[in-house]
């Protein structure tokens, strides 16, 4: 958590300093755009990885909230699989970006894009891991299954 919001000060860092060096230099710094580009790549696929350690990722609990345990707990299985899914892509084809952004440098020139692009698959191994997490306590039982108190907006 402490590095998203270290990359969320780097990124509002350097979006500052690219208006401020735009408008009252007209000569924008040409590094800031592609830092903060590449903090928010990190912070939306880290923060991802942290929806899924949550289980706050995106949901319809419109039909769950009706359903008996046994059947809501089959049912976050077969969430978890998807998820888990999603994650196993995430770290083969990021792996193969990072492999490719290794010989890409950046358009600035300055970084390699393996930078940028090790953001997927790091992202997918923290999925994987925080979704096994999830499925051992699902194979507890449905007994097991927590109900996640919404918390509202802004709280």
């Amino acid at each position: 958590m402490v590095v998203l919001i270290m990359l969320f000060a780097s990124l509002n860092v350097s979006v500052f300093l690219q208006v401020i060096t735009r408008y009252v230099t007209q000569s924008p710094l040409p590094w800031t755009e592609e830092a903060s580009r590449f903090c928010f790549i990190w912070i939306v696929l880290w923060g991802a990885s942290i929806c899924v350690k949550r289980q706050r990722h995106f949901a319809v609990d419109l039909l769950p909230s009706t359903l008996s345990p046994r059947t809501k707990w089959i049912i976050l299985i077969l969430i978890n699989l998807l998820v888990m899914a999603f994650a196993i892509v995430l770290i083969v084809h990021g792996w193969r970006f990072f492999k490719i952004g290794l010989i890409r440098m950046s358009p600035t020139g300055y970084l390699r894009m393996a930078w940028a692009y090790s953001a997927i698959p790091t992202s997918g191994i923290f999925m994987v891991i925080y979704n096994l997490e999830a499925f051992a306590q699902l194979f507890r039982g449905p007994q097991t299954i927590v109900t996640v108190k919404e918390e509202p907006l802004g709280a």
